[in-house]
């Protein structure tokens, strides 16, 4: 008997091999073909490194230029768009890498191609800037996927982002844990600049937890760091800590000046003008001031957060004044209390309406994964012991209850899967439709100034309808949602069989439990429409007064039928 062991144990590790030969280490893309791997293994790395955006572009067009003969829904075509959308996230342009990511993860078999998901998933959060509890959960969600897939530099970028997440709410010991724990995974990696570049984050929560002389050594020490004072953006990003923590004006000129002359950070010079503004304001010095302030405003379109765009137009609104022009100065208060608002807005828990139950969904997935692992290790050694012993019995049995295993998994991933398509087709449903509004408002104003003529902007507006109109993606999200949910429609017909179809659609978009702002995206009109609709479908359901819309709607699919 003990001459079975080494036999199983050589099973069990070649097993376990053949998992990771098609995969890209460290990290866990499925492997492709070689010319495409090596770009994406050079891309992850060069991310890392923050290299300039035209040497990043040339290679994501070289990654495009491989992928262009595969069929649209080829893995590597669709690989290719996480990399442009990190590239236009990096250039600056946020808003076309989120309708691509948003669009990209609708076409992605997240089933058979769950690691690219994640992935896709995690760049989104990212870009997206979500915070608060949502944040909270798609950050554990990440942080158990990439650890039980074993991507280790995953982990510890989850790592950083956790630590980030929990400085914000003020866990500032749990903080630093997260970061050392980052810390630990890239230095057996041999990422020493990752591990440098995150000793900004470490200063940063010495400074929070009162040990400013330990953060301000950190940050001092860093700029004799090669591996700071060799990358630009990090050694920038050093100076702009230093100033903040320090309120020294001199780390925020030499950060400026760093910067001053690069198209690639535009967004850190207007942030660094409308601070140098309001500097030079408070000294008394106008002028300066005011040089600092319409700098600021030259950049403001490159500057992604919005309560520094708001800073922007605050410091814009006092040059206005200076200038004697109030009517100017008063527009652009509004706008900082709009971007401000927006700030906060942004900054509050939400619905999560983007892949919900996508944490169950993982949790699930892991179990199945563990389980999976388990069962091969049994199988295993159940086989070499089977065959040597001569039964053949008890492996076909196990065969037959393993395979009705997998069929009860594929059928609930499946489900899953519909319900992801569902959420992402209604993301992007609502983004184009926004975008086509936008189009739309944009031709009025061409019209009004004079810019094109009442025919062309007529011809333009019918083109617009009609795509807003949207037949074909609500035919789309009608399937997806028959799937997902197969019986509500019908009762809902049976039971009211007068309803047209736009009170179908919004009695659909009730039942998934959207607010009327939501709902109103989607359908292309106000909130304050929504709301007569609302009350139109009421009468038509013949509810009394006492009896909610939406509890009527949803009873609909609660229905249990024998």
């Amino acid at each position: 008997m003990k001459c079975l062991l080494p036999i199983v144990f050589l099973s069990v590790l070649l097993i376990s091999c053949s998992e990771n030969i098609n995969r890209l280490e460290p990290f866990r893309w499925e492997s492709t073909d070689p010319d495409f791997d090596a770009v994406t293994l050079e891309l992850e790395q060069d991310f890392m490194d923050y290299l300039p955006v035209d040497s990043l572009s040339e290679k994501v067009e070289l990654l495009e230029h491989l992928s262009e003969s595969c069929d649209s829904g080829d893995v590597r075509h669709i690989r290719s768009h996480y990399w442009r959308a990190r590239l236009l996230s990096r250039a600056g342009y946020k808003d076309s890498a989120l309708m691509l990511i948003t669009t990209s993860m609708a076409m992605i078999d997240s089933v058979r191609y769950t690691y690219d998901f994640f992935r896709f998933r995690s760049l989104l959060r990212q870009m997206s800037k979500t915070r608060g509890v949502r944040s909270y959960h798609e950050i554990d969600e990440e942080m158990r996927f990439y650890s039980s897939v074993g991507d280790a530099p995953m982990t510890a970028a989850i790592y950083i982002n956790f630590g980030t997440n929990l400085y914000h709410i003020g866990e500032h010991d749990k903080s630093l844990e997260y970061m050392r724990k980052a810390d630990e995974i890239n230095r057996e990696l041999g990422y020493h600049k990752t591990v440098a570049k995150n000793a900004i984050n470490i200063a940063n929560i010495q400074f929070r937890r009162g040990n400013s002389d330990e953060g301000e050594a950190i940050l001092l020490g860093l700029l004799e760091d090669p591996e700071i004072t060799g990358d630009a953006y990090a050694y920038n990003l050093v100076l702009r800590n230093l100033y903040a923590h320090t309120d020294d004006v001199s780390w925020l000129l030499m950060a400026y000046r760093t910067v001053e002359d690069s198209e690639a950070y535009r967004d850190m010079q207007g942030e660094y003008e409308v601070f140098l503004s309001s500097y030079y304001d408070h000294k008394g010095q106008a002028d300066s001031a005011v040089i600092f302030s319409r700098r600021a405003m030259n950049n403001i379109d490159f500057v992604d957060d919005y309560g520094y765009k708001g800073l922007i137009m605050s410091a814009y609104a006092s040059t206005m004044e200076r200038e004697g022009k109030i009517d100017s100065a008063l527009q652009y208060q509004k706008l900082y209390v709009l971007y401000s608002d927006s700030d906060y807005a942004r900054n509050q828990p939400e619905e999560v309406l983007r892949l919900a139950n996508m944490r169950e969904v993982s949790l699930a997935m892991a179990r199945e994964n563990e389980r999976a692992q388990r069962t091969r290790f049994y199988f295993t050694a159940t086989l070499f012991v089977v065959l040597l012993l001569g039964g053949v019995i008890y492996f076909m049995l196990y065969r037959k209850q393993k395979k009705h295993q997998l069929a009860s998994r594929d059928s609930r991933l499946e489900l899953e899967k519909s319900r992801r398509q569902l959420l992402a087709t209604m993301l992007a449903m609502e983004d184009k439709n926004n975008m086509l509004t936008a189009l739309r408002e944009e031709i009025e104003g061409m019209l009004k100034d004079g810019i094109i003529g009442a025919q062309e902007a007529g011809r333009l507006e019918t083109q617009i309808k009609m795509h807003i109109a949207g037949g074909e993606e609500w035919d789309t999200f009608q399937q997806l949602f028959v799937k997902v949910n197969p019986d509500f429609i019908s009762r809902l017909h049976a039971a009211y069989p007068a309803l047209s179809d736009s009170y179908v659609r919004l009695a659909t978009y009730i039942y998934m439990g959207l607010d009327n702002n939501k709902i109103a995206r989607l359908l292309v009109i106000r909130p304050e429409s929504v709301k007569q609709a609302r009350w139109r479908l009421r009468r038509m359901m013949g509810l009394d007064k006492d009896t909610p819309l939406d509890d009527a709607i949803k009873s609909l699919g609660d229905v249990k039928t024998g």
